[in-house]
């Protein structure tokens, strides 16, 4: 399965919301299984995005927010977007829940590539 980087900014908090569900045990491990690799795609994207971060922002004081300048801005939101379309090919396999799970709209947006529902 391929995902985008920029799933990692939203879709990661979503798929450990599986992990906590009761679901019968082929359906969880296939769901581990997946994570840990999207889980480890996730920090080296983080980690990228952090680089990008130090290299074109300035830290403030309290170390909590990243400023540019205007010469710096253009080239990381540049860098940003180049770095969020890039595609990895995942080992996941889609999953299908049960129809009694109960999981929100929103939940099924961000996930839609990644679940489908027992009809």
């Amino acid at each position: 399965m391929k995902v985008k980087n920029k799933f990692y900014e939203t879709g990661i908090a979503e798929i450990k919301k599986l992990g906590d569900m009761d679901l019968p045990a082929t359906v969880s491990f296939q769901i581990v299984k997946g994570f840990k690799k999207l889980e480890e795609m996730s920090k080296i994207y983080l980690e990228t995005k952090q680089k990008l971060l130090a290299k074109y922002g300035k830290l403030s004081e309290d170390g909590t927010q990243y400023t540019f300048g205007p010469k710096e801005l253009p080239l990381f939101q540049k860098e940003m977007d180049d770095l969020l379309n890039i595609e990895s090919d995942i080992p996941f396999v889609k999953v299908t829940l049960p129809k009694d799970v109960k999981v929100s709209a929103k939940f099924l947006m961000i996930l839609e590539q990644f679940v489908d529902v027992e009809k």
